[in-house]
C-alpha cells in the first residue's frame, strides 16, 4: 500500500468499486407462441403436436423435422396442397416427401375463420352431387376442380360419418382387412399414404386409400 491508501484505511475517504453483474442468459427451451384467433392457435398446436410425434418416433430433436419458423409460415400461408406446402421456407423435396402428407392433413383439418364455412360448403356440394349419382370425374368437371379434390371431399364426409366407405370404394371384408393391416404396419411413417400404397403394390390408388384411411379413423 502507498501513502494514498491511508485516508481509505482511516475511513476518511469512501471506496468505490465496480459491481460485477452476471450476464443474463437466454433460455432456448423452444419458442412458445399463441395466436389471438382460437382457430389459428389450434392449428399451431396441431402442427407442433404432429412435429413432436414424428420426432419421438424417429428419436430425433423436433427442430430436425421443421423449425418453428416453418410452422409459423404454415399457419400464415395455409397451403392446401403438397405443391403449395413445398413452397414454404425450410421444406425441401426430401422433407416434403417424408412429412408433407402428415402436416397437410393437419392443415386441412383446421380451417381458419371464414374458411371453415367455405370448406364445409364445398364438401357438402361435392357430397350432394355424389348422392345424385355423379362420379368423381363428373363432379370435378362440373365444379372445375380436380378429381383428387373431390375424393378429398368424400373422404371428409366418410370421416364425419356422412357417407359409407363402400359407396365410394367398394371393398369386401378381406380387402378392407388387408388395407387396414397395411396402414397398421406403416403406422411409424407418420400417417403418410405413400408407404401404404407401396406396401399394397399399387393395387389401390391414393384417392381410394385416403377414403379408406378416413373410414378406418372412425374405429
Amino acid at each position: 500500500l502507498t501513502e494514498a491508501a491511508r485516508p481509505l484505511l482511516r475511513g476518511k475517504q469512501p471506496l468505490h468499486l465496480r459491481k460485477l453483474t452476471k450476464k443474463a442468459t437466454r433460455k432456448m427451451a423452444g419458442v412458445s407462441r399463441r395466436y389471438g384467433d382460437a382457430a389459428e392457435n389450434a392449428l399451431w398446436n396441431g402442427l407442433r403436436g404432429t412435429r413432436q410425434r414424428l420426432a419421438e418416433e424417429q428419436a430425433i430433436p423436433a427442430y430436425m423435422i421443421f423449425h418453428d419458423a416453418t410452422l409459423m409460415e404454415m399457419v400464415e400461408m395455409r397451403p392446401d396442397t403438397l405443391e403449395r406446402l413445398g413452397r414454404i421456407s425450410g421444406i425441401g423435396k426430401r422433407k416434403l416427401e417424408a412429412y408433407g402428407e402428415a402436416f397437410l392433413e393437419v392443415l386441412n383439418a383446421h380451417p381458419i375463420g371464414s374458411e371453415a364455412d367455405e370448406v364445409t360448403d364445398t364438401v357438402e356440394e361435392s357430397l350432394n352431387l355424389f348422392r345424385l349419382g355423379m362420379d368423381a370425374d363428373t363432379i370435378a368437371a362440373q365444379r372445375g376442380i380436380k378429381p383428387e379434390t373431390v375424393y378429398a371431399h368424400l373422404a371428409t364426409a366418410i370421416a364425419n360419418g356422412e357417407l359409407p366407405l363402400n359407396d365410394v370404394v367398394p371393398l369386401d371384408g378381406a380387402e378392407l382387412e388387408r388395407v387396414r393391416l397395411a396402414f397398421e404396419s406403416c403406422a411409424e411413417e407418420g400417417g403418410r399414404i405413400k408407404p401404404v400404397y407401396e406396401a399394397l403394390e399399387g393395387q389401390y390408388d391414393y384417392s381410394s386409400l385416403r377414403c379408406i384411411k378416413a373410414a378406418l379413423s372412425q374405429g
